[in-house]
């Protein structure tokens, strides 16, 4: 009887052995084989963002700086102010005009990173002769067309903004190799960007190198010019069995008249001293601020938000400023979109109209054939679609 009973024994422990040993093997492949898969995944998505950034580059005039896969993890990214500020006063001989028109219109002091206020620091900073001379011809004129707009009933808000004072892409150091973004910005103003825009337009038409910029390294030379930081934002509405993208259409009262005709990413808002969260400054406060400013989307709408991610960092070389791209996910449907908008705060002076797409080749592409986007939303849209997948679509 006690041989029957080893006997049982050793079988048992043999077949638990076996089945335990089924049980690891098994775990084993299923932990590798979802790796390969997510490793194919990857590598295909990272295909299509290569193929769709490279189309694209060959039309429009973006350069590509980093790529999230698919996108930014927000503890991935940080963002400083640096305490460093740069304003182009407005000129002297010009506040009486301006003041009349807007006694509201904010005014502020020159200064130049160091405290000085001749801006000659910036030639030995970027290369460029003559720029301390160019910022004076510029801000007269630039001075003008602020009276011309105000006085023809246009608004114009000289509120601060930030501006980009280095930028460093990198991976974090954890398995994952996650992208990671760090991000330090210096105040700034509107008038201020306005001049610097002015001043690029000029040194592009002399064939400055300033517009052949190809690399981070290239780019930190010139960050005086960086003087905005553009929040590139897609809602898209997640109906169930479809989601759809709002594009926004230009308003006519926004600044940059080129514009007024083109479709635009449902929101596009800049990083303001408003964005700052303690210490840091927070993307994602940037971002629902756009919402509810331009889309009426408030804080007790949030609960209608599936995802919200950051994905690629890219310079719009023909206004020489940053953008960053992201996307919104609702479970939310475009009457109910439109609903809020219509109370929205900034809706008349950023957006005419506001149109939803289903996300599908098919439908996007029949919506260009007749419609033109401005290329920061033609490279958003781009790079969103090679992340299609990763959207449940």
């Amino acid at each position: 009887m006690g041989e029957f009973w080893g006997t049982v024994r050793e079988e048992l422990v043999t077949e638990v052995f076996w089945i335990v040993l089924g049980i690891l093997i098994g775990t084993i492949l299923n932990i590798i084989f979802r790796r390969v898969v997510k490793m194919y995944r990857r590598n295909r998505r990272k295909k299509e963002m290569e193929l769709n950034k490279n189309n694209f580059l060959e039309t429009r005039n973006i350069l590509s700086l980093d790529h999230a896969d698919p996108h930014y993890e927000l503890q991935d990214i940080s963002v400083k102010d640096t305490g460093k500020n740069l304003y182009i006063g407005f000129p002297s001989e010009l506040l009486d005009e301006i003041r009349e028109l807007d006694p509201n219109f904010d005014i502020r002091s020159s200064v130049s990173f160091d405290q000085e206020t001749d801006f000659r620091n910036l030639e030995d900073l970027t290369g460029i002769a003559g720029l301390a001379q160019m910022i004076q011809m510029h801000k007269i004129q630039v001075a003008r067309e602020f009276i011309q707009l105000i006085g023809e009933g246009r608004t114009l808000f000289n509120g601060t903004k930030y501006g980009v004072y280095r930028i460093k892409p990198g991976r974090t150091s954890d398995e994952k190799e996650n992208s990671s973004l760090r991000i330090e910005l210096f105040k700034t103003d509107y008038f201020t960007h306005r001049v610097f825009r002015s001043i690029y337009k000029e040194l592009v038409n002399q064939n400055h190198p300033i517009g052949e910029v190809r690399k981070f390294e290239e780019l930190h030379k010139y960050y005086p010019f960086l003087t905005s930081f553009g929040m590139n934002t897609f809602v898209l509405l997640d109906n169930g069995d479809d989601i759809e993208i709002i594009f926004a259409k230009r308003s006519k009262y926004i600044s940059k008249q080129e514009s007024e005709s083109l479709w635009h990413v449902t929101m596009n808002e800049g990083l303001t001293g408003t964005d700052k969260d303690g210490k840091d400054v927070s993307l994602i406060k940037c971002l629902h601020r756009g919402l509810q400013e331009e889309l009426g989307i408030r804080v007790e709408h949030h609960r209608f938000i599936e995802e919200e991610y950051f994905m690629d960092l890219f310079l719009e070389k023909e206004s020489f400023e940053i953008g960053i791209t992201s996307y919104v996910k609702l479970n939310m449907d475009l009457n109910q979109i439109k609903q809020l908008y219509i109370g929205a705060q900034d809706a008349e002076l950023e957006t005419d109209a506001l149109e939803a797409v289903d996300l599908s080749s098919k439908k996007i592409k029949k919506f260009l054939e007749n419609n033109k986007l401005t290329p920061a939303a033609e490279y958003t849209l781009n790079m969103l679609l090679a992340r299609q997948r990763s959207l449940g679509n």
